[in-house]
């Protein structure tokens, strides 16, 4: 798979295969991902990768935090879209919803999706990506950009991914059972597995609007 390939065919996956992804296959994977740039090669980021009882233990941790009402304590916010980003927002919540047959209406049934969110949509491992506090908030770039790597690399490997902002909603609570130190902010959690093509969830793709909606030209006849 070549990289033009890879960007345009990888996609966020909500549904896996129970089976396990190899340690030596996650190694390779954070490998080749960590090849990514960072200011001033500063490489601030940490990968905190969780499989067997130890990502059963924190499913069920995530589960109980969430069904108890917890409030939302992430390290980074998440900002609430307005126009053009509201609008795309919900295209996609209408897209996703749909393909599970969830009435937009029906808040139990979404509130039970939130619930899955948090434990990584069944997938059988887990990656939190982690930052040191004294470098950011320019370190979220390096973030973003090791994370692409991270994502496409896996899809060249025929895994799957879905980035998780709420894996990543109460952040003491993954730093308790995974001896994260207080020093690591938690980015995002990252699900990743052999994707369950069967489940209808897996099998609508998102658009993306012409190039002109985002690029101004200056000087480029």
């Amino acid at each position: 798979m070549d990289l033009i390939e890879a960007i345009t065919t990888r996609k966020s996956i909500r549904a896996f295969k129970p089976d396990p992804v190899p340690k030596e296959v996650l190694e390779g994977l954070i490998e080749v991902s960590i090849r990514a740039p960072s200011s001033s090669n500063t490489q601030p980021w940490n990968f905190i990768l969780v499989g067997g009882e130890a990502m059963d233990k924190l499913k069920r941790a995530m589960v109980e935090k969430f069904r108890s009402g917890a409030p939302n304590a992430a390290d980074f916010g998440l900002p609430t879209p307005s126009g053009i980003y509201r609008e795309r927002r919900r295209a996609f919540m209408a897209q996703m919803y749909g393909s599970l047959g969830i009435d937009k209406d029906d808040e139990e049934k979404k509130n039970q999706w939130f619930e899955v969110m948090t434990w990584f949509f069944g997938a059988p491992n887990g990656i939190f990506l982690c930052l040191e506090r004294s470098l950011t908030p320019w370190a979220l770039v390096d973030a973003g950009l090791v994370m692409q790597n991270l994502l496409l690399v896996a899809h060249s490997y025929g895994l799957a991914t879905c980035v998780i902002y709420r894996a990543a909603l109460y952040p003491d609570l993954v730093r308790s059972l995974l001896n994260i130190p207080e020093s690591k902010a938690i980015v995002c959690g990252i699900a990743i597995g052999y994707p369950d093509m069967k489940a209808p969830v897996n099998n609508f793709r998102t658009a993306r609007d012409p190039v002109h909606t985002f690029v101004s030209w200056h000087g480029v006849d």
